[in-house]
């Protein structure tokens, strides 16, 4: 795998692009497009706690692929990993498309960024975007301390 710098290709895959951010991919499959969409249809890079977002992850391959993991990270800026997902795509996978997360966010107040990989369900990597979008995370107030919230109840007996 080759290191691709950010002002080669990682700024082109949003506008709201982290300096800094940095990738690494083989050139056969990778990420072409990244978009954080509140739920107004807008790009955004800063969250509300408890608010839906949509990430929509578009891709290209040079050949037609098979059993596919795309993969969503989010780390605060002080490095803890905070939260990470995957879609397993079994079978052949479309040349270009792309894949939509769709989630209510619970990170509470602080900043955070977004890393992205695709993968084959053995771990080896086609393409590795890391610290792509800084994510600044909002909350009305609360009563609670941490990275994320929980639905919860207090109760006096």
């Amino acid at each position: 795998q080759k290191e691709i710098a950010m002002n080669e290709t990682t700024k082109t895959l949003t506008k709201l692009c982290r300096p800094g951010a940095r990738r690494q991919h083989n050139g056969i499959l990778y990420y072409t497009k990244v978009e954080l969409i509140d739920e107004e249809g807008m790009s955004v890079s800063e969250l509300w706690t408890n608010r839906k977002y949509t990430l929509r992850l578009s891709y290209e391959s040079v050949k037609r692929m098979s059993d596919v993991r795309f993969v969503v990270g989010i780390t605060h800026e002080e490095g803890t990993y905070c939260y990470g997902t995957y879609i397993d795509i079994k079978g052949d996978v479309e040349q270009r498309g792309t894949v939509k997360l769709e989630f209510e966010n619970k990170l509470l107040k602080g900043r955070y960024v977004l890393d992205l990989w695709i993968e084959q369900f053995d771990g080896e990597k086609y393409d590795s975007v890391y610290s792509l979008l800084d994510l600044k995370v909002d909350t009305k107030e609360y009563k609670e301390r941490g990275f994320l919230t929980m639905p919860h109840e207090w109760e006096l007996e």
